[in-house]
């Protein structure tokens, strides 16, 4: 399908997987407190707002795509597979991973200690071009009845759902640009999706699974994380 039909069809799509929960407050033992305002659907509303870190789950969605963007297409996670080099691209305390735009696959490799991981279960952006007759509102609306049609959602950590752990939440994004050998290039973009931000996993090996989508549409996806967590010294 063409960039151009991509957006037509509310495309632009990065299909990654979760269970959705809600929680006024969730005290993580060892990593603070997530804090959540809004919303009493189960973190569906468009005005539901999480903060880990001192950032909204909006604000480090925006990060998420710097993150994706930077990374030169040879290097993309999102076409990765097998034994990955998960510290390519990152930066700073919370580490990113992505999902596959080729298909079902299983990645292993090893996450530092301490470190906190964010990621879409399942995210819809849409990049405006010159010439389009659309404004920021009319780009979100039109997101947001993308993610509005998700009807499979999963997400579990080590066998267990990842709600166990923290909330999935849906939250649309402050507007963002980028310029990507992957992405391409814009000076407005917005996104609408699940995301979920696992706090640090203990020093050892884990299995992180996601997969889910829009079924009627044909949108889905199935990925594995086979991750260790090593101390710092042992990298």
């Amino acid at each position: 399908m063409s960039r151009k039909n991509q957006k037509q069809a509310f495309t632009k799509v990065l299909i990654m997987m979760a269970v959705v929960a809600l929680a006024l407050s969730l005290s993580l033992p060892g990593w603070g407190e997530l804090r959540l305002a809004g919303g009493e659907d189960g973190g569906t509303s468009k005005k539901m707002q999480v903060k880990a870190l001192g950032k909204t789950y909006g604000q480090w969605s925006v990060e998420w795509f710097q993150y994706i963007a930077a990374i030169p297409a040879d290097q993309s996670p999102m076409f990765s597979e097998g034994e990955v080099d998960l510290s390519i691209g990152q930066h700073g305390h919370v580490w990113f991973l992505a999902g596959s735009w080729i298909g079902p696959v299983v990645r292993t490799g090893e996450v530092p200690a301490d470190t906190p991981l964010f990621f879409p279960i399942f995210n819809v952006w849409w990049a405006y071009e010159p010439g389009e007759e659309i404004t920021e509102d009319g780009m979100r609306d039109a997101i947001a009845e993308a993610v509005d049609a998700v009807d499979v959602v999963h997400c579990t950590v080590d066998g267990r759902a990842s709600a166990i752990y923290v909330p999935t939440v849906r939250e649309q994004s402050p507007a963002f640009a980028y310029s990507s050998e992957v992405l391409g290039e814009t000076e407005l973009a917005v996104s609408d999706g699940y995301w979920v931000m696992i706090p640090p996993l203990p020093v050892g090996e884990h299995v992180i699974h996601f997969d889910g989508g829009i079924t009627d549409w044909g949108w889905t996806q199935d990925v594995t994380y086979n991750i260790t967590v090593v101390e710092d010294d042992d990298q």
